[in-house]
């Protein structure tokens, strides 16, 4: 459509005498104009199909960037979990720490009712000696006085000769 009909009229002598045949203009305009629109549907589908082609590469896309948003959320999901164990890791290394300060709390009890064990068993030992010596005193006392009494209440011999006694 660019050329007039006289060029094309021109070129179509050129080929039709380069191929030997005899031309016909209105068979060549619309060999032409078919060619044209099979160029025409070759280049819609081609366009069709590169915008197809777009489209699914834009799709590809993204899918590509959700995968990457979901290996940085897995990654982020990573970072929280390692943080949680160290979180863990702390709260059993205090915990440790606390059962230790708990078994030298323990040891110093057990340690601090032995001394009292210790005490109570000398307390013990002085109250039976406390008893015994109670006991020693009462007997003392009791043989002291008896033995007073004994010399107090009994008749002795009289030695003295007969005409001092009474």
């Amino acid at each position: 459509m660019f050329l007039s009909g006289k060029a094309y009229f021109s070129v179509s002598c050129f080929f039709c005498e380069f191929a030997g045949a005899s031309c016909d203009f209105g068979d060549l305009l619309a060999s032409l104009r078919g060619l044209l629109a099979s160029l025409r549907v070759l280049l819609a589908s081609l366009a069709i199909f590169l915008r197809a082609c777009g489209r699914f590469l834009r799709l590809c896309g993204c899918f590509l960037r959700l995968g990457g948003g979901f290996l940085r959320l897995c990654g982020c999901f990573l970072r929280l979990w390692a943080c949680f164990l160290r979180l863990c890791g702390c709260f059993l290394r205090l915990w440790g720490c606390f059962l230790r300060v708990c078994v030298c709390f323990l040891r110093l009890w057990v340690r601090f009712l032995r001394v009292c064990v210790c005490f109570l068993r000398v307390w013990a030992c002085f109250l039976r000696l406390w008893a015994r010596f109670l006991r020693v005193s009462a007997l003392f006392r009791k043989n002291c006085f008896d033995q007073t009494e004994f010399f107090i209440h009994e008749k002795k011999p009289d030695i003295r000769p007969a005409f001092f006694q009474s």
